[in-house]
């Protein structure tokens, strides 16, 4: 965890990798989990890979090395909240969505941000989205059942947590993790990534060298004897043909993946778990090359995105 650093050249340093505190030499402070500001410095960047870097710090008079991302700041995140509220003012649903804004001096702003903008308004509109509908009719029920308090310390939960995963001066690639709970909780994902140039959503073969034949071979492969009953829909690919459906949802999978430094994640969402969603991170590489592994994002009740390998 720990973010918000803006030091003289403009990076924002968003992670500390090592969990070390690091100390102040010219770079200011680093905000540990929004909590402690501990002060932050590196002598010395290194290895510089997409938004990885390693860097020299000093740590009790000695000089250590640290793995750290490295953000520029012409993305960020908004926090669209339109929680449920009793007449205390307290919130009984949770329902926010955290918006992918960028920067107006960004060549492709104007185009990422208005689809952002029409997804959150989509997302919002309980006649175009089915689980927004359904959520708060299902928030108002358990208020008629259960007293207020118990909803106020376990409230109902519809949101959409985002994460910047890679951003560097030609790409955005982020995360969403969806989380709904009424009593049980299900975790999906959608996975976003952007040529901030030409403002144009990017397919996966754009990012990797890939067709949708190998992309199933590779997801069949990956997922490997997991009890999924909906396994054999990823083999309909063919050619260019993304396309897949399962109980009569259309799937376009050249769009259901992120990247970050070195990594494609190919977003897994029906077919495997009943309930949830999986994520496969993939090195990019086909045959003896290819290594692959099963994960998924929860976040936890203080907000925190935490990343689990299956």
């Amino acid at each position: 965890g720990g973010s918000n650093i803006n030091p003289s050249n403009g990076l924002i340093i968003a992670y500390d990798y090592t969990g070390q505190d690091m100390r102040q030499k010219k770079y200011g402070l680093i905000n540990i989990k929004g909590e402690v500001k501990v002060p932050f410095s590196f002598s010395h960047i290194s290895d510089f890979k997409g938004n990885l870097a390693t860097v020299l710090y000093e740590k009790d008079g000695k000089e250590q090395v640290g793995l750290i991302r490295v953000y520029n700041n012409d993305v960020s995140l908004e926090r669209m909240d339109y929680s449920i509220v009793n007449d205390n003012g307290e919130k009984v649903g949770l329902i926010y969505y955290d918006k992918v804004v960028v920067k107006e001096d960004i060549e492709g702003a104007e185009k990422i941000n208005s689809y952002f903008e029409k997804e959150l308004e989509e997302w919002c509109d309980s006649s175009k989205n089915e689980h927004m509908d359904r959520f708060i009719g299902q928030t108002e029920l358990m208020l008629e059942i259960y007293d207020e308090e118990t909803l106020v310390e376990y409230p109902t939960n519809y949101t959409v947590t985002t994460q910047i995963m890679r951003l560097d001066t030609n790409i955005v690639s982020v995360l969403q993790i969806i989380h709904y709970s009424t009593g049980t909780s299900n975790w999906k994902y959608k996975g976003y990534t952007f040529d901030l140039q030409t403002g144009e959503r990017l397919p996966i073969h754009t990012v990797v060298e890939i067709d949708a034949d190998t992309l199933g071979q590779v997801i069949i492969e990956g997922v490997g004897t997991y009890p999924g009953d909906g396994m054999d829909m990823y083999t309909e690919m063919k050619d260019q043909n993304y396309t897949v459906e399962y109980w009569g949802k259309v799937i376009d999978m050249q769009y259901e993946y992120f990247v970050d430094d070195g990594f494609v994640y190919v977003i897994l969402n029906e077919g495997i778990f009943p309930n949830d969603g999986v994520i496969m991170k993939w090195n990019g590489e086909l045959g003896e090359k290819c290594e692959t592994t099963l994960m998924n994002y929860v976040v936890d009740n203080n907000g925190e995105i935490v990343k689990n390998i299956h």
